[in-house]
Order: structure tokens, then C-alpha cells, then sequence
């Protein structure tokens, strides 16, 4: 099985029973090719960057699956037949590895020390850095 990330849009004249009624029939299509749903965001309403089938917003959902390969053009046909969803993409996504707990906090302290490591540096004051413009304009370009 492959890691895919799927968003799309579905339109809002299908109103919110629609929406819920096509949630579930992705979700039963994907555990009918024996997938996997990983994460699924709720499918909320948001405003287009530009009208899509002249709707100006949409009901958007993301989704992270686990989906054999051959299955993924039985799911991108039904994306393309279902006539409520305006559009869609379906990316293949790297498996991401988790890191331990403690290495994490670890990283988390080191780069809180490096942080407070450069505020210790020595400060500077306004006569300095008029002083280094000074400088920096009297030069001679060759």
C-alpha cells in the first residue's frame, strides 16, 4: 500500500446533507478497494480563489489514505463521474518516519540554547553603526 493525500471540492448547491451523503460514500468506496483512512479533515465551506462551474465557494476536504496502487484509477474515476465534486487531486505522498519523544525534546533544547546564545551577544549602539556607515561610504571603489 502507497500513502496518497486527496483534497477536493465539492459544490455547495448539494447542501450540507449532500455533502455528508458523498463524505461517506468516498469513505465506503476507499475501505471497498481495502484501503486505509489515515486522517480525514471535515469538509468545510470555504470561498474560492476563483469560481469553479461559477460557484464562488465550496465544501473543501483533505484526506490521507493508505491505498494500494492499482486502485487509485478506480478512485480517480469516481471522483471524475460523481457530478457534486467541482475538483480534485489526489498526490502520493512520501511515508514519513516519526521521531522519538525524547529526541525531540532534545532538538527542541538545543535550539532554544542556540537562541539565547546569539542574544548574549554583545549589543550595539547607534554611535556604532553611524560610525560603520561612515566608514563603509568613505571607502575608495576601485
Amino acid at each position: 500500500m502507497n500513502e496518497y493525500e486527496i483534497t477536493y471540492i465539492i459544490n455547495t448547491k448539494a447542501g450540507e446533507e449532500g455533502r455528508d451523503s458523498l463524505n461517506a460514500e468516498v469513505e465506503k468506496k476507499i475501505a471497498d478497494m481495502e484501503g486505509k483512512i489515515e486522517h480525514a479533515s471535515a469538509a468545510l465551506r470555504e470561498q474560492l480563489a476563483f469560481p469553479i462551474q461559477d460557484q464562488p465557494a465550496g465544501f473543501i476536504r483533505v484526506m490521507n489514505i493508505a491505498l494500494d496502487p492499482a486502485a487509485i484509477s478506480k478512485l480517480d474515476l469516481f471522483f471524475k463521474k460523481n457530478k457534486h465534486i467541482l475538483r480534485y487531486m489526489i498526490l502520493s505522498t512520501p511515508r514519513r518516519e516519526e521521531l522519538p519523544g525524547d529526541l525531540l525534546q532534545k532538538l527542541h533544547e538545543e535550539s532554544g540554547k542556540s537562541r539565547s546564545a546569539k542574544k548574549e551577544d554583545k549589543e550595539v549602539s547607534m554611535q556604532d553603526v553611524e560610525k560603520g556607515i561612515e566608514d563603509a561610504l568613505s571607502e575608495d571603489v576601485a
